[in-house]
């Protein structure tokens, strides 16, 4: 979190924020002053190092280093040479929190009229601000003695001067503006805009980077335009292009920067409002309640109510990432649209344009509990029982807790009946009190259980899989530290099988093991892998493929109905091809190899 001390530092703000014409004007002309730099490219990450573009929109030379006391290039690091410039890459050794505070900016070649300054500047000129508007657009010429020449509509709608004269006058455009105005046209017109540090645009896609980098790319063409001494119409476009850059430059940083200092507008809640949002609270699986509230909230120019409309139009799309406009709006309304949860809960994700999981921080949450606003959420990571139980949460149905939450779960007097999945993290094993909770008839639509081990010795699950938690579920998984991976037997996993459970063994992320039976009682494996599996037995001396292939050897084929090797990625290297290899000899056409996977020709 950027601190607000920061975020209201002047004069920076001040060139985005300030209404005082006078402050602007001041804000403005110390630009040059207080900047560390000029920006000259709209580039801004390396797409293959990661690392600052020089001269761009992050670039370290500008706005600070991003390592903590080391440059960019890393010959100058440590604390003994804190505030050391590298004389290779131009990078201060110092603290990546400089990336707060450090800003740059851009030159144009030509006077720009700052929004914020244009009433002022129509008074100084003695036209009005519509007046003011068709000067800048090349649409109107304004004569020494403060006389106006419109253009008019000609044939086929073309903007033309009824007296061709008027063509050929220079007066009209920023640079008339600039002459008209005389001296004060260094403390009303723009040559160097402000670029926000980069702390303060939160991701590659920022708006500020984008309203930046059109910029960019105008003052660098318009600049590079007049060097080549262009045709007048071309220098006339190119100047109105960048004047409209700069204005929507000013209009996102000013929304953005309002966003970050908690600025929310005060308009008062209709009654329709909370009337519509009760209904959403009351049956929060209905999307119609939803769509009812986010039709009302458009209505009255509330930004929520697009943000519902785009997330209840994602439904049933599988996309890895919400679309830009979704993430700006999240970004900016986060705490706005999670009140009076903000405080409370971490991680939140919203579908449907509600929260609808997250992890609860105990103090804060604790004092909230029965706020209609937890009736939205779906899945909790929490230490709350009595959150948990509450009849406030209707469609709740995943929960990540320890096991004494919920051990303490298990004695309360309401049934979960919409609790569909867990994840605990017991202790001991057995943990405490196991009897009682496998046994409780709090949770009867339990089916999916995931029990996190952080022990290194090998358990017995028996105690759960043959009490009656046990019999309901129908997906056990159990993760288990990689130590085990070394002593992996899959016989005892295969005994406790029974019809319609699914049993699997996870290692972190990069391997899975699981197993089911089939209708003959015959075992289903299925090991899937990712990545960084393969690099791991790559860059290792290939143990961890020595010791799936082992467990999967042991294996009797006549109790094997199918053995699928499923990856991500390429399987490559000696270790990977040799366990591929030994699997095939021993089980023949029940092996289903990756399909990224090539066994090696011979020659």
């Amino acid at each position: 979190m950027i601190p607000a001390s920061v975020l209201r530092s002047a004069p920076l703000t001040a060139c985005f924020l300030a209404d005082d014409p006078d402050a602007l004007a001041r804000a403005l002309a110390s630009v040059a002053e207080h900047s560390c730099g000029r920006v000259r490219r709209p580039d801004t990450i390396h797409r293959r190092t990661g690392k600052p573009e020089g001269g761009g929109l992050h670039c370290a030379r500008i706005f600070g280093p991003i390592e903590e006391l080391r440059c960019l290039c890393g010959r100058v690091e440590g604390a003994a040479r804190e505030g050391e410039v590298c004389d290779r890459c131009g990078v201060l050794c110092g603290r990546p929190s400089l990336r707060q505070a450090r800003w740059g900016h851009v030159e144009s070649p030509v006077p720009l009229l700052h929004p914020g300054l244009l009433p002022t500047i129509a008074d100084a000129l003695g036209v009005t601000r519509d007046e003011l508007d068709a000067i800048l657009k090349f649409e109107a010429n304004l004569h020494d003695d403060g006389a106006i020449v419109r253009m008019t509509p000609g044939r086929a709608g073309c903007m033309r001067f009824e007296d061709p004269e008027e063509e050929l006058l220079e007066l009209r455009g920023p640079r008339h503006v600039a002459r008209r105005l005389g001296a004060d046209a260094s403390r009303l017109l723009v040559t160097r805009v402000p670029v926000t540090p980069p702390a303060w645009r939160w991701t590659r896609q920022d708006p500020q980077d984008s309203a930046y980098m059109a910029l960019v790319n105008r003052c660098s063409r318009l600049e590079r335009l007049i060097e080549l001494n262009a045709p007048r119409i071309i220098l006339i476009n190119e100047e109105r292009m960048t004047q409209l850059a700069l204005e929507r430059v000013c209009e996102v940083v000013r929304r953005e920067l309002l966003a970050l200092l908690g600025w929310r507008p005060s308009a008062p809640v209709s009654p329709r409002s909370t009337a519509l949002l009760r209904a959403v609270y009351a049956d929060p699986d209905l999307d119609e309640p939803r769509e009812a509230f986010a039709e009302h909230l458009a209505a009255q120019g509330d930004e929520r109510g697009e943000f519902i409309r785009l997330q209840l139009e994602d439904v049933g799309r599988r996309r890895r990432r919400a679309p830009r406009r979704e993430r700006d709006l999240l970004r900016r309304h986060h705490d706005e649209w999670l009140a009076p949860l903000e405080r409370a809960v971490e991680r939140v994700e919203f579908r449907r344009g509600f929260p609808c999981s997250g992890r609860t921080v105990r103090a804060r949450a604790e004092p909230l509990i029965g706020d209609p606003a937890w009736s939205t959420f779906e899945e909790l990571e929490t230490e709350l029982p009595a959150l948990i139980a509450h009849p406030g949460l209707p469609v709740l149905r995943k929960i990540t807790c320890s096991w004494g939450c919920f051990a303490a779960l298990a004695e309360q007097d309401r049934r979960l009946t919409e609790l569909g999945a867990a994840v605990i993290t017991p202790r001991r094993y057995p943990p405490t009190k196991h009897a009682q909770v496998v046994r409780s008839p709090v949770f009867p639509a339990l089916r999916e259980l995931t029990v996190i081990q952080r022990s290194r010795r090998a358990q017995d699950w028996g105690w759960l899989l043959a009490s009656p938690l046990g019999a309901r579920l129908e997906e056990l998984t159990i993760a288990l530290p990689h130590a085990h991976l070394e002593a992996l037997s899959l016989l005892p996993w295969c005994a406790l099988l029974r019809p319609r459970l699914r049993l699997a063994l996870s290692f972190g992320r990069p391997l899975r093991v699981t197993l089911e039976l089939d209708e003959r009682d015959r075992v289903e494996v299925s090991v899937a892998t990712t990545r960084a599996f393969a690099e791991y037995v790559a860059l290792g001396d290939g143990a961890i493929a020595r010791e799936l292939a082992r467990a999967l050897l042991e294996l009797e084929p006549d109790r094997i109905a199918s053995l699928r090797l499923r990856s991500r990625s390429r399987w490559y290297g000696e270790a990977l091809e040799s366990l591929a290899a030994a699997v095939q000899d021993r089980f023949g056409d029940l092996v289903t190899l990756p399909r990224f996977y090539a066994p090696p020709t011979s020659a």
